[in-house]
């Protein structure tokens, strides 16, 4: 009969982009317990005899890591399939009834870095403290067995995120990793400039799996308190003026970034549900629209978040909803 293994492999299907940080973070996790180095191979590069020969952590998803691909075809596995959601188990090894097998499988690249995440939130504390595991006393991951564990979980809500004044974020690395502890997807950032560093910043979200929106003004600005002269905004030729600005701040400095998308604010935030006698719903859907129109011309893929005061507007929802269908609108 095979030993149990006394050390435990990480199995992973891709090392790259999201999953390679799922890996790098479940690495990290059992080092902080395992008196051994933890070493890490591809699934489609290691033979059977040296699966047998060690505990696993199994990471990736279905379509990315065969040894995933195999227990989802053979069933009795409650692997997820909604978007963001994953599979993790602790369960018996298929290639050592000794050894044990632990399951990070992800519906998506997504669902693998949050499996990671609850891997060392969750499943490291349950096995510390598990009555049926000496954790106590003895070192995980080490020659004891590992307590047994099924959790299958995915996001209940599509986007969860932040809106943030970026002045106040002062350690942009730690802010987005503290957003992937709590698996959040989206962060929005309002500036009144374009840091220099933004690159930087948009290259950590994407790395956590976060999506990024920077913000800037579409006729906001104008509407402050204290901006003089005021523009009249219930005239059409104004609006364009308007347009044409927020087209060339576009073009001049987010046009090139690689970013998901634009949030902005417009001319909603006032009590006054009219301006010089037009509906203010009306106007600055009007705006909205023609400037969403060039912008989706130039850049198809570009989201739009209208981040709208709905004080002025809570009555006048009918014009509200002649927005454009591919702007989103947040309330």
């Amino acid at each position: 009969m095979a030993m149990r293994p006394e050390t435990f492999k990480i199995i992973f299907g891709r090392y790259e982009g999201l999953e390679k940080r799922a890996v790098e973070m479940i690495a990290e996790a059992v080092s902080e317990h395992a008196d051994y180095t933890v070493t890490a191979d591809c699934a489609g590069q290691i033979t059977e005899q040296e699966l047998a020969a060690h505990n696993l952590i199994v990471v990736g998803t279905p379509a990315s890591n065969p040894i995933l691909n195999q227990l989802q075809k053979q069933g009795g596995y409650s692997f997820c399939d909604q978007a963001e959601g994953y599979l993790l188990q602790v369960t018996k090894s298929i290639y050592n009834e000794e050894a044990q097998m632990i399951l990070i499988a992800g519906a998506d690249e997504r669902g693998v870095l949050y499996g990671a995440v609850d891997f060392r939130a969750y499943y490291i504390p349950f096995a510390e403290n598990s009555t049926d595991h000496v954790g106590h006393f003895c070192q995980l991951f080490g020659d004891q067995a590992m307590a047994e564990y099924e959790r299958t979980s995915a996001p209940a809500l599509r986007r969860r995120g932040l809106w943030t004044w970026g002045h106040v974020v002062y350690d942009y690395k730690k802010y987005i990793d503290h957003m992937l502890r709590l698996k959040m997807n989206t962060l929005i950032l309002w500036n009144d400039y374009v840091p220099l560093n933004i690159r930087d910043v948009i290259a950590a979200a994407h790395d956590a799996g976060i999506r990024i929106y920077l913000g800037f003004s579409w006729g906001w600005n104008e509407a402050r308190p204290g901006y003089e002269p005021k523009p009249d905004f219930a005239d059409d030729q104004v609006l364009q003026k308007i347009k044409d600005g927020i087209i060339r701040t576009y073009d001049t400095h987010y046009a090139d970034l690689d970013i998901d998308g634009i949030y902005f604010q417009s001319f909603t935030e006032t009590k006054d549900t009219t301006v010089n006698g037009a509906v203010i719903a009306e106007q600055v859907v009007k705006l909205v629209n023609m400037t969403a129109e060039q912008l989706l011309e130039k850049k198809c893929a570009l989201e739009l978040m209208f981040g709208l005061h709905a004080t002025s507007v809570s009555d006048k929802l009918a014009y509200i909803k002649k927005t454009d269908p591919r702007v989103m609108i947040v309330w």
